[in-house]
């Protein structure tokens, strides 16, 4: 019979709690951090029903649910993503794509669906059949307007692939690199669309192709635009409005994070600009107030909102902003023009979209509403201008 030493023991000890870390170490985790890291709902862990009817499907969801959860997969899979970017300078992540001079593209939001974002901006949001549609939807938007008294401006903010198309890699299938690079010559219907009776629309493409080269205009790590890629997109907006004044903002160039590598754990510093205009400031009790007279328009709470108070604006309008992710960086820089801005993201039933009007109206007068996305919510403006049309 063989009896272990006093060291082989320990030593047994010791791997074997090594191997329970994984799971012992679960709950130090954050559910939200490893939805953010895997990019879908964690697995639920199964019924302990469905064990005995069907044990090897039972088995594989216990598998799924400890692969999203695995202690310390956060911490791993930020050292990976940072030995990829930093050592081998390759993409940390197959869905994002490294281009020249340094710019980064999110080709798509999931490992399923790669190339899911260069179809929606680059293909389906400049096909004839998206601007037809849109410039069909204005009809409803000037309706309502002319109804409720209260003009209504589409802006559309060009992204990346579209400004910068002629920067990706050859790596890109072909079929989304010809495209993207056809969208960079100014070939979209959306720039061909007439100017229309009671709706303001903008599409500021050829504004910001043209000052594209200042490497911190629309910040090469960056998907949302900001800095002076909005102040452009603001100030285009403002002279098709034929405002003649000048907002009194400034312009600080700086660098800022990579808003794409954050997200998986990289930190790396690439110039940028922000916009700081002394006149604007928040007001955290006014955006209460008002987010509380909206919050059951939306299915899920903690929806994004702002609300800003202009001390020396070019029009003494209030103006409420609903967007997409575009319009939480947006509404900052909007409000420099105006008496007040309230923006308010637009992820709640599109057949809400008019009560909500409403209730900020009787809550705070709204005299303008501006429909802000970029250039993949172009069927999200039909949408909208459906819903208020009725």
């Amino acid at each position: 019979m063989m009896v272990a030493s006093t060291r082989a023991r320990i030593a047994i000890a010791v791997c074997c709690l090594v191997l329970l870390v994984p799971i012992v170490g679960i709950p130090l985790q954050d559910e939200p951090t490893l939805e953010q890291l895997h990019y879908h709902t964690l697995s639920k862990w199964p019924d302990s029903r469905s064990l005995l009817a069907s044990p090897a499907q039972y088995f594989g969801q216990a598998r799924s649910w400890l692969a999203d959860r695995a202690y310390p997969i956060i911490a791993a899979s930020r050292l990976s993503n940072k030995v990829l970017y930093f050592v081998f300078r390759t993409s940390p992540q197959h869905r994002i794509t490294l281009g020249k001079d340094g710019f980064l593209f999110v080709n798509g939001h999931s490992d399923d669906t790669v190339n899911e974002s260069f179809d929606n901006l680059c293909i389906k949001a400049h096909s004839r059949a998206a601007s037809e549609h849109l410039q069909r939807s204005f009809a409803s938007l000037a309706k309502f307007a002319r109804e409720r008294g209260i003009p209504v401006d589409v802006v559309i903010v060009p992204t990346t692939p579209t400004l910068y198309g002629d920067y990706l890699p050859a790596s890109v299938p072909p079929a989304y690199l010809s495209e993207c690079r056809q969208r960079v010559s100014g070939d979209s219907p959306l720039l061909r669309i007439p100017k229309q009776a009671g709706v303001n629309f903008l599409y500021p493409f050829l504004q910001m192709k043209a000052v594209r080269n200042d490497e911190a205009f629309y910040p090469k790590g960056n998907f949302h635009a900001s800095g002076m890629s909005l102040k452009v997109v603001r100030d285009s907006y403002l002279a098709l409005l034929g405002v003649q004044g000048a907002v009194d903002d400034q312009l600080v160039r700086a660098t800022a994070p990579s808003e794409i590598l954050q997200g998986y754990g990289i930190i790396s510093n690439l110039p940028a600009y922000f916009v700081r205009n002394e006149h604007v400031t928040r007001d955290p009790d006014r955006q209460a107030a008002l987010v509380k007279a909206v919050a059951d328009l939306y299915p899920h709470p903690g929806f994004a909102a702002n609300y800003y108070t202009n001390s020396s604006p070019v029009i003494p309008d209030s103006v409420l902003m609903v967007s997409d992710s575009f319009g939480d960086r947006a509404a900052e820089v909007f409000a420099g023009a105006f008496k007040t801005t309230f923006q308010v993201a637009g992820s709640f039933p599109p057949e809400r979209l008019r009560e909500l009007i409403e209730r900020m109206s009787g809550l705070d007068h709204t005299s303008r509403v501006i429909l802000l996305v970029q250039e993949a919510g172009v069927e999200q403006i039909v949408t909208w201008a459906g819903a208020l049309g009725h």
